[in-house]
């Protein structure tokens, strides 16, 4: 794994996901999330958002994030039950 923007620019490659009322789930080591179209995200595993007993609750999951919305982190498992994201890995 390399250690400088060369991961920032997308130059490791991305995956696509794309789900339409039924959950799609994906996994791997991704560093950064691009929601392609509006997109529902039910749940995420990864040091991102959503621990357990944050006050105040900073999931992203169950809500509709709008196209163009991109977040950073290590995630590990994305899963979401509409819309299109590109999850760029490591």
């Amino acid at each position: 794994m390399r250690g400088d923007s060369y991961q920032l620019q997308g130059q490791m490659g991305a995956v696509t996901l794309t789900a339409s009322g039924t959950a799609q789930t994906i996994t791997g080591n991704f560093r950064w999330v691009l929601v392609a179209a509006d997109t529902v995200i039910t749940s995420m595993t990864g040091n991102v958002l959503g621990v357990a007993g944050a006050n105040p609750n900073t999931s992203l999951a169950g809500i509709t994030l709008p196209a163009g919305f991109g977040f950073g982190g290590i995630l590990t498992s994305i899963t979401i039950t509409s819309g299109t994201i590109l999850a760029y890995t490591l």
